[in-house]
């Protein structure tokens, strides 16, 4: 049975993190409330041990309670609130002067096209005892190798915040960043660090260690470049080596889920485990031995990946369902499920930022709710067809669990994820079980010859069938617009689905009705409540672009000879505002814009235009003026400079703006602007 009791507390816990991350309640606050509530929860602890009947003052003390706790717990993680976080220490010269940081490598992630990306554990910075994340940017450099998880280094640099986006709806990496705890940036070559030899081994240290010598023992036996780089990242955890095309056909395969370690793999995992290790039940204890293996061989195989977040969060949740599963008692997946979200969040609150987290939990609900409702639509009689139905009907709960959170993340979806799921997921588990006897064999410096070319012919089959499900870029959807607010009404409406599929009746049928209108309303309120005109001047290096959009239309300004309505940050920009149709001129000088008047001085620096006086001045292409005269003949309330300057010209006119103290934006620096803020510009000024 349902213990609704632990989704309430849960559901507090839960509140009382998001309030303490978006609204950083401050200290004094806290104390007070913990003041008040721990006598209040104490009184109504003992009044209710007297009471015959449920006391429901004692309900709502113990909900405050945990919410308190969700705020509390979450205080404790954050930067300001943490005595040795490392961003103490920090000045704000951080940027300009090196500074000398000890650290780990705790994560490898996956790189960009000029640089290698880690995230480290900070021990010390400037011989002070430290801890906190730091993002750190290596120099892609062919002569270098790359570090790995437990390396420990040494690094004179200087510290700077994480990059914003240059441009409004673009992918905000800073944010993605910040939710993973990590809050600066190191910008290196290799030259300038010094990896340090390991005096104090940590688990990760080991770990990364024997993950090198596997990784060479495996290279021993000339497996293809592709088929080494899905072994990795499938047993391994190490997606480095997936080249773009590779990667791009398993995200438009819809199954970029099986490159990353997470819940699907564990889950696989467990059930091969659960049936390897089931003679064990006979033996005396039997089942407390078999849930003991169990984790350690999950912890081990984890361990063995580095530790990675989401391997980390994945692991978890199926340690619960590991040990509900071998308790011999009846017990509810929902409830553990709940457990393992309770635990993990008040260990690291920041989980419930992290999408992936997010999309783990999701699909294993919707998978514990639905699936049974979905398998009772067919009753199949043969064996075969049994076992392909539930391919179906979890694959089906699955996605009704994740759609709207991918819908939002990441807007497309691959209509032929089914197609994919029916093949790969039994597949999976083929490649999951060959790849750990493999994986032993070749530690042991005993893998037959044969046995890795089957397997390596195992995985481009595998390859092979997700790049020509990828080729049928018709069944892609990219480029879909779906709001926050829209990803919240559809959870909503999946929500108020589950009491009818325990109990039909008119009350349970109002509910989704009422939901259905939500998303109606979220529809409308998308619609009508967007500003129906913008215009904003992008940021592009070497380039100037004016958009001007008038409700679902945008006009793009420019002078390249290329097209740019598919420039990354032109769909997202798109896509967010549900832009449906685009169109491509020739930049001008003059614009009238929202009731202000926007004039473009170029490369051809021709300003002295009789009776002109606009509101905003753009400088573009590097023109050779003074700006000064500029300023004495237009009289502008502010200037803009884009990405097409030279970096010089634009601080000499920062500076030549600041003496004349009119307000200056420089796209580079502070991206694209939106020329209808100006007014709150103008204001402040």
């Amino acid at each position: 049975m349902y213990n609704f009791t632990l989704f309430k507390l849960t559901l507090c816990l839960l509140t009382g993190i998001l309030l303490e991350f978006y609204f950083k309640i401050p200290k004094a606050y806290l104390f007070a409330l913990a003041i008040i509530l721990l006598p209040l929860f104490l009184f109504s602890f003992f009044r209710a041990r007297k009471q015959l009947l449920q006391d429901p003052f004692f309900g709502i003390i113990s909900l405050m309670i945990f919410l308190f706790l969700g705020i509390f717990s979450t205080a404790l993680k954050l930067p300001e609130n943490q005595q040795k976080h490392y961003s103490h220490y920090l000045s704000e010269s951080t940027s300009d002067n090196p500074i000398m940081l000890t650290a780990e490598v705790n994560e490898v992630l996956k790189t960009s096209a000029f640089q290698h990306r880690y995230v480290l554990r900070a021990f010390k910075l400037n011989n002070e005892n430290v801890d906190g994340k730091i993002l750190l940017n290596v120099t892609k450099d062919s002569l270098n190798g790359l570090f790995k998880s437990g390396d420990q280094l040494l690094i004179a640099s200087p510290f700077t915040k994480i990059n914003s986006p240059s441009n409004p709806y673009q992918f905000n990496y800073r944010s993605y960043m910040e939710n993973l705890g990590v809050y600066h940036q190191i910008n290196i070559t290799h030259q300038n660090i010094l990896k340090l030899k390991n005096e104090n081994y940590s688990p990760r240290s080991y770990a990364g260690i024997y993950r090198s010598r596997l990784i060479k023992k495996l290279n021993k036996y000339h497996f293809k470049q592709d088929e080494m780089a899905i072994i990795q990242a499938l047993l391994l955890g190490e997606r480095q080596e997936l080249s773009p095309q590779l990667n791009r056909s398993y995200i438009y395969a819809g199954a970029i889920h099986i490159l990353a370690i997470s819940g699907l793999h564990i889950g696989i995992l467990l059930l091969l485990l659960t049936y390897l290790f089931k003679p064990i039940e006979v033996l005396p204890y039997g089942k407390v031995i078999k849930t003991v293996v169990l984790l350690l061989f999950l912890w081990g195989f984890a361990l063995l990946t580095g530790l990675s977040p989401s391997v980390v969060r994945a692991v978890s949740m199926f340690s619960f369902i590991a040990i509900g599963m071998q308790l011999g008692r009846k017990t509810n997946l929902l409830n553990t499920l709940v457990a393992s979200i309770f635990i993990l969040l008040l260990i690291n609150p920041y989980f419930i930022l992290q999408p992936g987290f997010q999309l783990s939990y999701a699909a294993v609900f919707s998978i514990a709710i639905f699936q049974p409702a979905i398998k009772r639509l067919y009753q199949p009689k043969l064996k075969g067809l049994r076992y392909l139905w539930s391919l179906i009907n979890v694959s089906l709960a699955a996605q009704i669990g994740v759609l709207p959170l991918s819908l939002y993340y990441f807007h497309q979806f691959p209509a032929l994820f089914l197609l994919t799921n029916l093949v790969v997921l039994p597949f999976l588990g083929v490649l999951l079980a060959f790849g750990i006897v493999i994986l032993i064999l070749a530690s042991l410096s005993a893998l037959p010859e044969f046995l890795a070319i089957y397997y390596g012919q195992l995985i481009s089959l595998l390859n092979h069938f997700i790049s020509w499900v990828a080729s049928k870029e018709t069944f892609v959807f990219q480029d879909i617009h779906f709001s926050a607010r829209m990803c919240i009404s559809f959870y909503i409406f999946l929500l108020s689905i589950i009491p009818i599929l325990k109990k039909r009746s008119f009350r349970n049928l109002a509910w989704i009705l009422l939901a259905v209108i939500g998303i109606q309303l979220s529809f409308i309120f998308e619609k009508s409540f967007v500003n129906s005109q913008e215009s904003i001047v992008f940021q592009k290096s070497k380039m100037t672009i004016l958009g001007i959009r008038e409700r679902n239309e945008l006009n793009l300004y420019h002078n390249s000879s290329k097209h740019i309505s598919q420039e990354t940050f032109i769909k997202s920009y798109k896509t967010a505002l549900n832009i449906k149709r685009t169109k491509e001129d020739t930049l001008k000088n003059i614009y009238n814009l929202s009731g202000k008047t926007l004039f473009i001085i170029d490369s051809s620096s021709i300003y002295n235009v009789p009776k002109l006086h606009p509101d905003i001045v753009l400088l573009s292409n590097s023109p050779k003026l003074n700006l000064e005269r500029v300023l004495a003949r237009l009289r502008p309330k502010l200037i803009i400079a884009d990405g097409s300057n030279f970096k010089t010209y634009i601080a000499k006119w920062k500076q030549t703006a600041e003496n004349e103290k009119i307000p200056f934006h420089a796209t580079a620096e502070k991206g694209g602007f939106i020329i209808d803020s100006a007014n709150e510009v103008f204001q402040n000024n």
